[in-house]
């Protein structure tokens, strides 16, 4: 499949530098678990990105650490450190990472979000599938956005309300 002179390999080989990111929601350590899922849903995000004073890389907080780590029995929760339910050392690629080799290590961890992080292990930002599928498509929008229906899955019969 060719656009334009953009080959798929080549589109494969394209350094996570070049994929349009979302600005990344950071908190340090200390912070309550409560501002952090404050700002996961204020800033409609699946990641914070938690680091210390100088920028470096501690550990992410997801909403599947949300699901998975927190005990909702208990409303003390909310004041609970964020670093004691984050995600501690994460999978973390540099910008100069191709969309392949991320999307590699999305899959074989089974996680949807991935940090950028410089030499230093400061964090520069974050990866998502969802970023990495609209630079995709922003490369073949003819061919993915206006692709015929698939019969079928079309309903045979009025649905809904």
């Amino acid at each position: 499949m060719k656009k334009e002179g953009v080959m798929i390999p080549a589109l494969a080989t394209t350094p996570l530098r070049e994929v349009k990111l979302r600005e990344a929601v950071r908190m340090p350590p200390d912070a309550p678990l409560l501002d952090a899922v404050t700002m996961l849903r204020e800033r409609k995000r699946g990641a914070v990105i938690v680091q210390d004073a100088k920028g470096t890389l501690l550990g992410i907080f997801t909403e599947h650490d949300l699901i998975e780590r927190v005990d909702h029995t208990s409303h003390d929760w909310h004041i609970l450190a964020v670093a004691e339910c984050m995600t501690k050392s994460p999978r973390t690629s540099g910008a100069d990472a191709s969309i392949a080799d991320a999307i590699q290590v999305m899959r074989k961890g089974g996680f949807r979000n991935l940090p950028i992080v410089d030499a230093d292990g400061h964090a520069t930002g974050i990866v998502t599938v969802r970023d990495i599928l609209e630079h995709i498509t922003e490369q073949f929008p003819k061919e993915l956005l206006n692709l015929p229906p698939d019969p079928g899955r079309e309903a045979s019969r009025r649905w809904g309300g």
